[in-house]
């Protein structure tokens, strides 16, 4: 068998695991171990997780090829401001789009340009509603100004808040 040919066979399977594991050890080299709570495991396994803890869930998908990563990365999800906000009042899924698990969740997004950041509210441990999504709609000085991003994401806590808080109500008179 030829080597190219039995590198497709014994190529790795999708480890989102390992993928999300490596990707945050990437994250802490390259721009810095201050960051949000980056999630391990599965992109599935932060969406049980944020529905069972009613928490919105953001996804921030990684593009090293794409020209605004860095100063997003730097300027943005690295910020003390963001981080506090993102930890207090969401859960955090990141991927590369290197990883396959990633890879395949942007195309289900229809992910056109980067940066990108989806919130989405849990409804149940299989299902997800988006509630907003930065398709690289960040630029200019929205690009490096962290807290034009958190009163994005404020707003749309507000707004899902009461959905969620109605959900748990429901869930907890049965």
């Amino acid at each position: 068998m030829s080597s190219w040919l039995q590198s497709i066979f014994t190529s790795p399977i999708l480890n989102p695991d390992t993928d999300t594991t490596n990707f945050i050890n990437y994250f802490d080299t390259k721009y810095s171990n201050e960051h949000p709570n980056f999630l391990t495991g599965s992109y599935q396994l932060a969406v049980e997780k944020a529905f069972q803890q009613s928490k919105l869930l953001i996804v921030y998908m990684h593009s090293p090829l794409h020209v605004d990563s860095d100063e997003f990365c730097n300027k943005i999800i690295c910020s003390a401001s963001f981080i506090e906000y993102t930890n207090s009042n969401f859960l955090f899924w990141a991927g590369s789009m290197s990883d396959m698990e990633a890879y395949s969740l942007s195309i289900q997004l229809k992910t056109t340009s980067f940066p990108f950041l989806t919130v989405f509210m849990c409804q149940s441990k299989n299902a997800v509603q988006i509630a907003d999504r930065f398709n690289g709609t960040i630029t200019g000085a929205e690009a490096t100004d962290e807290g034009t991003v958190i009163d994005r994401l404020n707003l749309i806590l507000e707004a899902y808040t009461v959905i969620i808080d109605r959900g748990v109500s429901e869930v907890e008179s049965r």
